[in-house]
């Protein structure tokens, strides 16, 4: 990490790495996104940001209402690239970047969190977990300073750098008028393979996939075909999911089973929980947010359910 010039602001934390002008410092922000007049990195991982990385950057980006089966197919990708090195790198939003992060974590893989508010400010709160885990192996980005709340035209914004550093660029599910648009539409004006997952014609989240496909993005039927088109040599390894090997994997607790004990009988709100359990709904945030990152239960449409 000897030249990546990096340096602490005044208005960032100490663990916080402030570059002021990165279109001078990285070829990828220079080329592809110059208007990125500086970058805050957070984590134990800068060095795969710069262009002293000379490993893969997969991104993977998509709807945040995705189906349980783009989810799983999603961190099945994520787990596919990361256990060939790849690092994968997304904007850790509920839905399809949540589970592409997760799955680089569950093989102990490396993982680029770009986000639309500050390095501080974890956006949704739901992903303080994951976001802990994320800079223990690998690194959270930003071009907003610390401090900064997300805002809606933030997140468009931010996908101009996840298009930059990414080599390849995947998207699982997504809808025609989603951010993850905006990302492939940037990713291909900067010369960017795009691929993506065919999905059922009346599912709305296989709007986006299913129409860059018929326009000549790479079709994905195996994770071994975006590694295959890195010119790396794979056979096909199918979709199913592998246990996660991190600390995650850990049996629940007495709290937590009083937790997956509730939503056996149907699924459940945050609030509801805190009231069942008797827990604060802080508490029943993280605890179902452990849960949900030892693969016990699903978020969809604000509620909890068991997988």
């Amino acid at each position: 990490m000897n030249n990546l010039h990096l340096e602490t602001s005044e208005a960032s934390p100490a663990d916080v790495f402030f570059i002021p002008e990165p279109a001078k410092t990285y070829s990828s922000l220079a080329v592809c996104s110059p208007d990125v007049s500086q970058l805050y990195i957070k984590g134990a991982h800068h060095e795969f940001v710069s262009d002293e990385y000379i490993g893969r950057r997969i991104g993977i980006v998509g709807t945040r209402d995705a189906t349980v089966a783009g989810l799983n197919d999603t961190r099945r990708l994520a787990q596919v690239v990361s256990t060939q090195g790849c690092v994968v790198v997304s904007g850790m939003a509920l839905g399809v970047d949540g589970a592409a992060h997760q799955g680089a974590l569950d093989v102990t893989g490396s993982t680029i969190a770009v986000l639309g508010s500050g390095v501080d400010m974890i956006y949704p709160n739901r992903h303080m977990r994951l976001a802990q885990d994320i800079l223990k192996h690998g690194c959270i980005i930003s071009e907003f300073d610390c401090g900064v709340q997300a805002l809606p035209w933030h997140f468009p914004v931010r996908n101009r750098i996840i298009a930059a550093l990414s080599d390849v660029l995947v998207v699982p599910e997504g809808t025609l008028k989603g951010g993850a648009r905006i990302t492939v539409d940037l990713a291909l004006a900067m010369g960017k393979t795009v691929c993506a997952l065919p999905g059922p014609r009346r599912n709305r989240a296989s709007e986006l996939p299913n129409s860059i496909i018929k326009d000549g993005a790479v079709c994905i039927t195996d994770p071994a075909d975006i590694l295959r088109e890195m010119g790396i040599d794979i056979e096909d390894v199918g979709w199913e999911l592998l246990q996660p090997t991190t600390e995650k994997n850990e049996a629940p607790n007495k709290r937590t089973e009083k937790i997956l004990a509730h939503l056996a009988h149907g699924p459940a709100s945050a609030l509801d929980i805190a009231h069942l359990c008797t827990y604060t709904e802080r508490e029943s945030m993280r605890l179902l947010s452990t849960l949900e990152q030892m693969g016990l239960v699903r978020y969809r449409r604000g509620m909890y359910e068991v997988t």
